[in-house]
């Protein structure tokens, strides 16, 4: 953006008074219409505390991919804008009820930046566990931070602005002193269950159903009570994104998602707790989210941490063939509920023909024409290349809307679930990242039978990062984890190729750094792995390098510290043909390198 001719539109001049939990939301909604009419504008905000409430909110229905679709207010509703920078200053926005922070929908060269997120009320209660078994848990819950009532057993979940929610998804423990999930624990999935709650005294209740383990007295439970209707920042169908130093202490769903986009950037975009706040989560989901786009994807400089899902999650959609009116028309289904609504088809755009069962592709199309008829089916004309047939029960998958990935220098850890979950048919670079979460650190599992999330990896480097004592709770076996999942698996052409992990630092307390399934060219080279005794290691013991179905894998120039060489390889006999294992080196613990 040339500076000379950049407009300065600033949010004073559309607000009366600023301050007080005066409700911005208007101000807002104004301003950003001014930007549309400006080219090269910034919308200044001056370093302020600003309050943003649903009643004067852009209103739309929106289909996000991996979220519910429904009818959401949004404070800042940017849509066909090029050259606009959002700037806070470093202020803070305080949202109050379901409210959308961002959307970005059909937009070009954007910048926001300099900025805080957070909700008063949040999309979570969370209680310390006074009492507890496989059939009840007490809990001592803050009313005045997370207000709740008991009525007729159900407990009411509710924010003073707008919203009274009686829906229990799930109880996640966590550490309080880590501010981390409990070692050990995995999801007491609730959503199925009628769940009784007996008040026992203004900030004490009990609640009673089946529950996975029992949780442990004075750690905390963190109660997730809402859909996943309001992300932080939703990009839509946009073009050369950029987001920097922006902190998201929460959102209902997930920090950042991105759908049909070109070119996104976050440098210093941290999701995590606010300093000094009592909270253990902040966002309810995802910290952030890819699908379909393509270009680059560059994250630099973040934090993600604290989060009730992975720091990210690059993949692909699959659609299933429905209907086949001709060689040239085919219809086709979006699968999963959260996918619904969403088209990820353009004219030109190559297509591939994949096998259900094996993920491979059988052929592959240019669509002519799109059409979409409604959220759930798309009608496609294409032309085939030689070869090609189409047959309903087939996948759809877009080859050409998939990206490269850039990830370096990032903090990614203290959160439910895994780390970074990287499925693209381009160039993907982690290095010089450190991890420490619950699950895998990293993990790729393109599957065609529940999310149909889609993207076989063909190219990934994971070099130069630090994994500390991942996989302390029950999401993932293995610090990376590649794992396509396949309804009927059997002896096939393997489906992931070119990984290479080399100069890495593993601080493990369990065994299985590396699991790998149906894989093709990888190498595990120049790799400092040592055992650490900061957890004790839960379920069967395995090894190092769990690898199936595998072909072409180099394992090399490794140092293993506290581990002996009979722990290093279980692999089947088809994995076992071509593995080559070469000066790897194994010390006793104490006697490593520093």
């Amino acid at each position: 953006m040339n500076r000379f001719m950049t407009n300065i539109i600033h949010i004073n001049d559309f607000a009366d008074y600023i301050g007080d939990n005066q409700d911005m939301g208007s101000a807002i909604f104004h301003a950003v219409q001014q930007c549309a009419k400006q080219p090269n504008t910034v919308l200044s905000f001056p370093q302020n505390t600003y309050h943003v409430h649903p009643d004067r909110c852009d209103e739309q229905y929106l289909f996000i991919s991996n979220h519910d679709h429904s009818l959401k207010r949004i404070a800042f509703a940017l849509e066909n804008l090029s050259d606009v920078t959002i700037d806070g200053n470093g202020s803070q926005f305080m949202f109050h009820g379901r409210v959308m922070p961002f959307m970005l929908r059909n937009c070009k060269n954007v910048t926001i930046r300099n900025l805080s997120i957070d909700y008063e009320r949040p999309f979570f209660t969370q209680g310390v566990v006074l009492d507890a078994s496989l059939e009840h848990v007490t809990l001592n819950i803050d009313p005045e931070e997370y207000p709740f009532y008991v009525e007729d057993g159900i407990i009411h979940f509710y924010s003073p602005d707008e919203w009274d929610n009686t829906y229990i998804k799930w109880f996640v423990e966590f550490d309080p002193k880590r501010r981390a999930p409990a070692y050990g624990f995995g999801d007491s999935n609730l959503r199925t269950q009628q769940v009784k709650a007996e008040l026992l005294s203004r900030d004490t209740v009990k609640f009673s159903a089946q529950f996975r383990q029992i949780h442990t007295v004075g750690n905390v439970i963190n109660i997730t009570h809402e859909q996943r209707y309001n992300p932080g920042l939703f990009i839509d169908e946009s073009e050369n994104v950029v987001l920097e130093n922006i902190q998201i202490f929460h959102a209902g769903a997930m920090g950042v998602i991105a759908q049909n986009s070109r070119n996104i950037s976050l440098n210093q975009v941290d999701v995590t707790v606010r300093e000094g706040s009592s909270r253990v989560v902040s966002t309810n989901n995802d910290a952030t989210h890819f699908v379909n786009c393509e270009g680059l994807i560059k994250l630099e400089n973040c934090t993600f941490q604290h989060q009730l899902d992975d720091g990210t999650n690059v993949h692909g959609m699959y659609n299933e063939v429905s209907r086949v009116y001709s060689e040239r028309l085919i219809e086709v289904q979006i699968m999963h509920f959260q996918q619904v609504g969403v088209c990820i088809y353009r004219k030109g755009d190559r297509v591939a023909i994949v096998d259900k069962d094996t993920q491979l592709p059988k052929g592959h199309a240019t669509v002519t024409n799109v059409e979409q008829r409604n959220q759930h089916f798309i009608e496609l004309s294409v032309e085939a290349e030689p070869g090609t047939q189409i047959h309903m029960g087939d996948i759809v998958e877009n080859v050409d809307r998939m990206p490269e990935v850039e990830i370096r220098h990032c903090r990614i850890g203290d959160n439910r679930a895994r780390g970074l979950l990287i499925a693209t048919n381009r160039r993907a670079l982690v290095e010089d990242n450190h991890f420490y979460t619950s699950g895998s650190s990293i993990s790729s599992g393109t599957e065609t039978f529940h999310w149909y999330e889609s993207g076989a990896i063909r190219d990934l480097t994971i070099r130069r990062n630090k994994f500390i004592n991942c996989g302390y709770g029950k999401w993932g076996d293995g610090v990376i984890r590649i794992q396509p999942k396949f309804q009927n698996p059997q002896e096939q052409e393997c489906l992931v190729h070119n990984i290479k992990v080399t100069e890495n630092e593993f601080y493990t307390f369990k065994p299985t750094i590396l699991n790998l399934f149906c894989s093709q060219g990888v190498e595990f080279s120049r790799n400092q792995i040592r055992r650490s005794t900061d957890f004790q290691p839960f379920g069967p013991l395995k090894h190092c390098m769990e690898l199936a179905a595998c072909e072409q894998v180099v394992i090399k120039d490794n140092h293993f510290e506290g581990f002996e060489e009979s722990e290093l390889i279980q692999a089947d006999s088809r994995s076992s043909k071509s593995l080559i294992t070469t000066n790897n080196q194994f010390a006793k613990k104490g006697d490593g390198e520093n």
